[in-house]
């Protein structure tokens, strides 16, 4: 506040709003100090108190020289997770504060997906009305390959040249087999053929489950004739864990080992949902297995 007072020489009406809080909030702190809390609330700032615009208190995207400029009220949930999109352009600029990126349609669509998940009211520029109103009704289409069934009639929507030469051998039909192969190539299935929980799991290429599901979780993967599982490191290292689904695995005759081996072409892998796959071994594996452990943790 310090800063803001020296730097503006005003303070906004929710900034008032918010030193009065800070000061309800630490008010047992302050009064071991010697402070009266009611004497501070009514102390009058030195400089001009103006009312919050509601410009700074909503989201705005705008266009300004061919750059999509995104201007929000602080949050830090915002800020750590659009640090964290894939292949972001935008930057910072500290001395306008806000994020900048030169125009492209990538660009425009994270922003506003970005900036609709965290702030209820956000404001489009004209510039983006009218490009936002170009592509509005095209969420209706489908842009994944997905398997679809109409009168007992199995089909691939949008599918490409290249994963029909893949596919073409492959009978569709809604058993959890053919389900389990369409998923490695990235075929979505869509949920009026994935309708119980089998189908749901061969459909997944990627998906979660608690160790405690581990008796049901290894009768699909027999259904699913999966011959092998790798471990990633981490479960390998946690060893009550890792002996109990070897011994589990090998109950069922399914073979099991580490990830780095090179014993197996192909396999589902059990992993924790912290740990990363190299790439090196992505090509083969044909289901990712997430762990979560609700066990109870007893302490001796």
């Amino acid at each position: 506040m310090q800063y803001i007072v020296k730097t503006n020489k005003r303070v906004t009406s929710n900034q008032n709003k918010l030193f009065d809080k800070l000061i309800t909030k630490y008010q047992r702190q302050l009064k071991k100090l010697g402070h009266n809390i009611q004497d501070l609330l009514e102390l009058n700032w030195d400089v001009e108190v103006v009312d919050s615009s509601q410009e700074y208190l909503d989201a705005t995207i705008l266009l300004e020289d061919d750059n999509i400029i995104i201007r929000s009220p602080f949050n830090t949930r915002f800020v750590t997770k659009f640090r964290q999109v894939p292949d972001n352009s935008f930057v910072w600029n500290k001395d306008k504060k806000v994020y900048q990126a030169s125009y492209s349609t990538y660009a425009l669509k994270i922003a506003v997906k970005a900036v609709k998940e965290y702030f209820s009211t956000v404001n489009y520029s004209k510039d983006i009305q009218s490009l936002l109103a170009g592509v509005q009704g095209y969420d209706e289409y489908n842009w994944y390959p997905t398997l679809k069934r109409t009168n007992n009639f199995y089909y691939i929507s949008a599918i490409n040249e290249h994963l029909y030469s893949a596919i073409k051998d492959i009978t569709l039909n809604d058993d959890p087999n053919t389900l389990f192969k369409l998923s490695q190539y990235g075929i979505v299935i869509d949920e009026s053929i994935a309708n119980d929980p089998l189908k749901t799991f061969a459909s997944c290429y990627h998906v979660t489950s608690d160790i405690d599901s581990i008796d049901t979780l290894i009768k699909w993967l027999k259904v699913l004739e999966v011959e092998h599982v790798f471990t990633a490191r981490e479960v390998l290292y946690n060893r009550d864990t890792s002996n109990f689904l070897k011994k589990k695995l090998l109950e069922h005759s399914i073979t099991c080992s580490v990830i780095g081996s090179t014993n197996h072409d192909s396999g589902v892998i059990f992993k924790t949902v912290s740990t990363t796959i190299g790439s090196a071994n992505m090509r083969r594996i044909d289901k990712i297995i997430d762990f979560t452990n609700s066990q109870p943790v007893h302490i001796k």
